[in-house]
């Protein structure tokens, strides 16, 4: 059980990044409330506590900064629970270095449980692995790896921890490795729900439909907003020609991860299966924004720029997709756009479903399947 001083979980979200997809006017109004309480009894650290935290949550970074000032001014700052919140006041200011390392002080502080350290360096992991570079994940698997190895499936161990190690494998592309570490746990009866969620992911990844299924009804029943598995949720209900379904997964996803390039474009790809090509096109803006080396996505632009007659975009875009891979979907799609303006829209469908026959899908199905999605929209 977590201590009660202790989260565990984190909101990595850098500063802004949510803020104008949330209705924040009930937080902002028990901030209000909580700083005049505190304004009575000063010394209550129950409420100081809670109020940067709803600083935090609603942005307003000055006054988290102010509360937990005045906190350190009283007296020394105890690394349970100021710790945590120094890291995350940190991070809301946009100081990633400060919080990397208020986090990385706490994984090696020997004063402290061994849960805490470990929810400290998970925090640490994620916040590198979100931060990116070319470095990044070897240094979040050290961080993490002292955690981790060696702790055998059947150990009990924070969900936050096991999330944040599948997502050092994930990023790592181990995913062999992380989904059979999963698995293993989920035998065991040890896997946590944030855990499954980053799993499930990774399952999708890995081609293995029936686990990404399982683990991602796993996580949601527990978790309804885990963003990993609402992403496997989509890419599940759009293969199996549900593209309504997916929209609303996808939608949901990009607000709760708006850094995963994925989510975009899985939504792009979503409307224009439903034939909305002009907000297709603006949500694969908005994925590049995130990366612009997927292939996927600029492949997807040649096809929405081929369908609405810019030739040249098209021929660009397609160019620029496979660069960063050759035989990717929606290039081999576009180009058969290109090459036969003048068939058919049956007939370009017949072509490009033969063309994509060999491919695969993460779910195991031929990609044409896509295709005849269309056909039937």
């Amino acid at each position: 059980m977590t201590p009660p001083d202790t989260p565990d979980s984190f909101d990595l979200a850098f500063p802004g990044q949510d803020l104008m997809t949330m209705d924040t006017t009930p937080q902002l109004q028990r901030l209000q409330r909580l700083l005049g309480y505190l304004a009575q009894d000063p010394a209550n650290d129950l409420l100081r506590r809670d109020a940067i935290e709803h600083a935090c949550d609603v942005g307003d970074v000055e006054t988290a900064r102010r509360l937990l000032d005045e906190r350190a001014a009283s007296g020394a700052l105890a690394a349970l629970p100021w710790g945590f919140l120094s890291a995350r006041v940190a991070l809301a200011h946009g100081d990633v270095d400060a919080a990397l390392h208020q986090w990385d002080m706490m994984a090696c502080d020997a004063e402290i449980g061994a849960q805490e350290r470990s929810l400290a360096a998970s925090a640490a992991a994620q916040l590198r692995l979100r931060r990116g570079g070319p470095e990044a994940v070897t240094e979040a698997a050290r961080t993490l790896a002292p955690f981790i190895e060696g702790v055998v499936a059947q150990a009990s161990l924070a969900d936050a921890a096991q999330a944040a190690w599948l997502r050092v494998e994930h990023h790592a592309r181990h995913l062999r490795e992380g989904l059979d570490w999963a698995l293993a746990r989920e035998a065991a009866g040890q896997l946590g729900p944030e855990a499954a969620g980053v799993a499930s992911l990774i399952a999708m990844d890995a081609n293995d439909v029936a686990s990404s299924s399982r683990l991602s009804r796993m996580a949601l029943a527990t978790l309804p907003e885990q963003g990993e598995a609402l992403v496997s949720a989509a890419a599940l209900s759009l293969v199996e020609g549900q593209p309504q379904g997916a929209r609303v997964a996808y939608a949901r996803a990009t607000e709760l991860m708006p850094g995963h390039a994925g989510s975009w474009h899985g939504l792009a790809w979503t409307m224009l299966l439903l034939e909305d090509l002009v907000e297709a096109e603006r949500l694969l803006d908005q994925a590049l924004v995130v990366d612009r080396n997927f292939a996927e996505t600029h492949g997807a632009l040649a096809v929405i720029y081929a369908r609405t007659g810019r030739r040249a975009m098209a021929n660009d875009a397609l160019r620029r997709s496979r660069g960063l891979d050759p035989n990717n979907f929606a290039a081999q799609y576009a180009q058969a756009l290109l090459d036969h303006p003048e068939l058919p829209g049956e007939e370009v469908m017949a072509l490009a479903s033969k063309l994509l026959d060999g491919q695969q899908l993460p779910s195991g199905q031929r990609a044409s399947s896509l295709l005849r999605m269309i056909r039937q929209l």
